[in-house]
């Protein structure tokens, strides 16, 4: 819904993405990119709730703390 906004804010360098739909955009590696970043980094992140619980078991792995997740939940 935003992907217009997000493309042409100040930040759009570092916006990535993943649509499921659209085959050639690929699957996030959420892994890999949360390896990337400090562990005291925030995270926000809205989706349907079996991406949420996704990203929260990878950034487990990696040692994340459940509060630098700030959640939305499609429906």
């Amino acid at each position: 819904a935003f992907v217009a906004w997000l493309k042409a804010a100040s930040f759009a360098d570092k916006v990535h993405f993943h649509f499921s739909q659209v085959p050639t955009s690929g699957r996030m590696d959420m892994l890999n990119v949360l390896s990337q970043q400090a562990i005291s980094t925030e995270v926000y992140l809205c989706g349907p709730p079996d991406f949420i619980q996704q990203l929260e078991c990878e950034a487990q792995t990696l040692g994340w703390s459940q509060e630098r997740f700030h959640k939305e939940y499609f429906s």
